[in-house]
Formats: C-alpha cells, sequence, structure tokens
C-alpha cells in the first residue's frame, strides 16, 4: 500500500457507493468528504491488523459531530477544509470543538 499521506481518492461521482473501484483509501475506517451536517454516536473502528492510517478521514465537511467514538492508535482523525467540528465523550481523541481545521490531525 502506498504512503498514506500520499494516497489521492478519485472523484468518480457515478462509481459511488462502490468504494472498492477507488483503489486504497487514507483512512482505515470512514472516508468521508463533501458532506453537510455528519453526526456520527457509539461507533467502534477496530482493525483486523495494526494499520498507520487515521480511522477518520474528513475532507470538505461542514458541521461534524462525533460522539462515544473508539478507535485505537493517533491520530484517529485526519481534517482537511473541515468546519463547525466536535469531539465529545471519545476514546478515539480528546474533546475536541473546531471552528475550522485545515490539514489537521487529531
Amino acid at each position: 500500500m502506498p504512503d498514506w499521506h500520499t494516497i489521492n481518492v478519485p472523484e468518480i461521482e457515478e462509481e459511488y457507493p462502490e468504494l472498492l473501484r477507488f483503489g486504497p483509501t487514507p483512512s482505515n475506517g470512514f472516508f468521508i468528504r463533501h458532506l453537510k451536517n455528519l453526526e456520527m454516536s457509539h461507533v467502534e473502528v477496530a482493525p483486523q491488523n495494526a494499520d498507520p492510517r487515521p480511522a477518520f478521514w474528513l475532507e470538505d465537511v461542514h458541521r461534524a459531530d462525533f460522539f462515544a467514538i473508539t478507535a485505537p492508535g493517533t491520530p484517529n482523525f485526519a481534517l482537511r477544509n473541515v468546519t463547525d467540528l466536535r469531539i465529545l465523550w471519545s476514546r478515539a481523541a480528546k474533546d475536541t470543538t473546531l471552528a475550522t481545521a485545515d490539514n489537521q490531525s487529531l
């Protein structure tokens, strides 16, 4: 697998929702792009094998709330062009509230 820092997932809208058509992604759990008003709660990401990629990759995401999230390792959140983010009561990251984040990891 290539270095997860350099993976660029193509935007092929007509191929959604089949993720395997895009090749490797920079996350080991959820790759989330171009989304408004996301809420996730009581989610656990548990890869079978050790994986250096973050559990959540958010790109062009506006208003995202994560509550009671569990994931191994750090960083667990990679943020690219994210606004209005909250992470609370989670084992995956410290309680965090951000108005904006671009090219940041938690």
